[in-house]
């Protein structure tokens, strides 16, 4: 086959690429082990070149970093060589390189602001640079940096919206960093974490602590508020809120859960609040709420409203001052493996139409004048729970139904359960123990 004009034109190209490279000072014996012979098979430095790559401002090194060469490479029927160009090439950082190098921020209140950004040598993992504020630390952090805040207070107001760790000084972690003002966490990813702070408002702002509308994650920190909410989730977020304790000194909500999110809180702790524990509000809003104490309060310990679901399981609800749970507006949690007990108000609460939750295998003891109190069309589904040591265990007002199967009451002194009020309940399959001095009867109708 004859050779195209295509093809010519190439190999034309190529001669003369060769011969300029024959026209240089060192020729190809330099010795440079990136000079190319011509004897060798492409296989055997292909890879060498490939790992060249055209540098872009933000990868360009100094010449004190790395040398730099002007070359590039064209191919010559079927061989490579060198010749000298325009264009410049450096070996560029992979990313798993970066990660290694990442920088460590240190915050410190006594630090004065001329003394920032000096780099004082941590070491060969870390580049070590010192702020004496947080937002300063966060405005000259990269993706994967770890923010470390020694002890002392810090009055600003904090938005985090870089994938970045946010923990306080190891050396000393009896002395935890207090953070008086709003911290808002917008856009930050699951790589951004909160850990081991204090977060307390020393004035009475009605603005939360802390706003996360990402899926970070908070852990080992303390919410000390005055009106408003601890933390507001909000947004559709998904964060992880894992061992942090909650308190409020006037009426806010410790954890205020809202707008379709779906977090989830774990081995937290909830005393002396003075609204709500947790309020969860809002259909589509599901958080998972597992293995947390809400003891103490002043106000319910967790309300479910707007038609909100989501689960709460294996928590303790103990001593508070209203009702441990209040279920309404349409609202469909699922309430399982809870012990609920010595609540002044009341175990739970359930009124409105369309609302339907599910309490099983529940702990309810000492609540107040009843354990279940379900109103005005709502339709809860109860079943292997326990009532003890209360007037009444299960009561039916104002045109509400359910079920109510495999339950057992235990020393009700007045109604194990009671219908009123054109409520129509179904309830079989219960054990009533209401033998023994102080116990009351068994079922109640009337309208």
């Amino acid at each position: 086959r004859k050779p195209t004009k295509m093809a010519k034109q190439k190999k034309k190209a190529a001669r003369v690429a060769v011969k300029k490279a024959a026209e240089l000072p060192d020729g190809n014996s330099s010795g440079n082990p990136l000079t190319i012979d011509n004897h060798r098979r492409p296989r055997d430095f292909k890879q060498e070149i490939n790992q060249l790559k055209p540098a872009s401002k933000e990868h360009r090194t100094t010449p004190e970093q790395e040398p730099l060469r002007d070359r590039t490479m064209s191919r010559c029927q079927g061989r490579w060589s060198t010749v000298a160009g325009q264009d410049r090439y450096v070996f560029f950082q992979s990313n798993e390189a970066h990660r290694k190098r990442r920088t460590k921020h240190f915050v410190d209140w006594r630090l004065q602001p001329y003394e920032e950004y000096l780099d004082r040598g941590w070491g060969s993992s870390y580049q070590k640079q010192e702020h004496c504020s947080i937002a300063g630390a966060l405005l000259a952090s990269s993706p994967g940096d770890i923010v470390v805040i020694r002890p002392g207070l810090y009055e600003e107001d904090i938005v985090i919206s870089v994938p970045v760790i946010l923990c306080s000084d190891g050396s000393k972690s009896d002395e935890q960093p207090i953070i008086s003002g709003t911290v808002i966490i917008t856009d930050a990813g699951e790589n951004c974490v909160l850990e081991n702070v204090q977060f307390r408002m020393k004035t009475d702002v009605s603005q939360p602590l802390l706003s996360v509308s990402s899926c970070a994650s908070v852990r080992n920190c303390v919410f000390e508020s005055k009106n408003d909410n601890c933390l507001l989730i909000t947004a559709g977020s998904t964060p992880l809120v894992t061992n942090c304790t909650f308190s409020t000194t006037g009426h806010g909500t410790a954890v205020r859960i809202t707008g379709r999110s779906k977090p989830t809180l774990e081995n937290n702790t909830f005393t002396n609040v003075g609204g709500p524990s947790i309020s969860v509000e809002g259909f589509g809003t599901k958080p998972l709420i597992k293995a947390s104490e809400l003891r103490n309060g002043r106000g319910t310990g967790i309300v479910f409203s707007k038609k909100a679901a989501g689960d709460l399981i294996n928590c303790s609800i103990r001593n508070n001052s209203c009702l441990g749970v209040l279920v309404e507006s349409g609202s469909i949690p699922l309430i399982e493996n809870n012990v609920i007990c010595g609540n002044e108000g009341g175990g739970v609460r359930i009124h409105g139409v369309a609302t339907r939750p599910l309490l099983i295998r529940n702990q309810f003891d000492d609540n107040g004048e009843r354990c279940v109190f379900v109103a005005d069309g709502s339709r809860p589904y109860l079943s292997h729970n326990v009532f003890r040591n209360s007037p009444f265990g299960v009561v039916f007002a104002r045109k509400a139904t359910g079920l109510l199967e495999y339950n057992k009451f235990e020393a009700i002194s007045s109604y194990a359960c009671a219908s009123r009020e054109s409520s129509r309940p179904v309830v079989v399959k219960n054990i009533f123990m209401l033998s023994g001095p102080g116990c009351g009867r068994g079922m109640l109708c009337s309208d």
